[in-house]
């Protein structure tokens, strides 16, 4: 080849390979834009996310993530406590491995659950410890709130044997969502939530938006 055209050559190369993926273009390693193409323009209000307004972002997200996670794995938690009541005195835990399943929002989208692990141990308390990470696709439960992402949890939960009432919930989270709807933006978030068997529960944690870091610290709220 002249090598007065080698430079040209090597550009167009590297164009094809940019516009068919063979290369990385600089968007698959960064998280907030891979869950920005996972949700949808959606009408609404459609507020900026910001600094100023990150904290009630995070919890309108987080609520959104409490039902549909609670909605998922409901009936794998009852499944795993009657069983648990049907070896009573047997302390030995119980481990079940997560596969990957698609659930339908009940407006809009999917959550998928990628995997993990639940392990359950009984005593006067029934203990569900679970490890998982899960995909929001344009998902909605409310027409209002639409989220896409994903999310890597931690979830303990403590179970009253006796009467099958919540004791305590302690969940970890980080999430990298996008939103349209109510809000309009993106946020990567690490968070805790904590609550009892009734009252106010507790949210707490980093929001980062725009590359700040956020303090996110609110009283009032549960997961479910």
């Amino acid at each position: 080849m002249n090598r007065h055209h080698a430079p040209a050559a090597a550009a167009i190369v590297a164009v094809f390979l940019a516009a068919t993926g063979l290369v990385g273009c600089g968007t698959s390693s960064n998280p907030l834009e891979s869950a920005q193409r996972m949700v949808k323009a959606h009408g609404g209000s459609n507020t900026p996310i910001t600094v100023a307004n990150a904290d009630s972002a995070a919890a309108a997200i987080s609520a959104i993530m409490g039902t549909s996670f609670q909605r998922s794995f409901q009936s794998v938690f009852s499944s795993l406590f009657n069983l648990k009541l049907g070896r009573r005195g047997d302390t030995t835990p119980i481990t079940i491995t997560l596969e990957e399943a698609i659930h339908a929002g009940l407006n809009n989208g999917s959550l998928t659950v990628k995997g993990g692990k639940i392990v359950v141990t009984s005593g006067t308390l029934t203990s569900i410890h679970m490890e998982t990470s899960f995909e929001y696709d344009d998902f909605s439960d409310d027409g209002v709130v639409f989220i896409g992402g994903t999310v890597d949890a931690t979830v303990d939960v403590e179970i009253t044997t006796a009467t099958a009432a919540l004791d305590s919930l302690h969940a970890v989270y980080k999430a990298n969502i996008a939103t349209t709807g109510k809000y309009n933006g993106a946020m990567s978030m690490n968070l805790t939530v904590d609550q009892g068997t009734t009252g106010p529960g507790t949210l707490a944690g980093t929001a980062t938006v725009g590359g700040k870091d956020v303090e996110v610290n609110l009283t009032g709220f549960r997961l479910f």
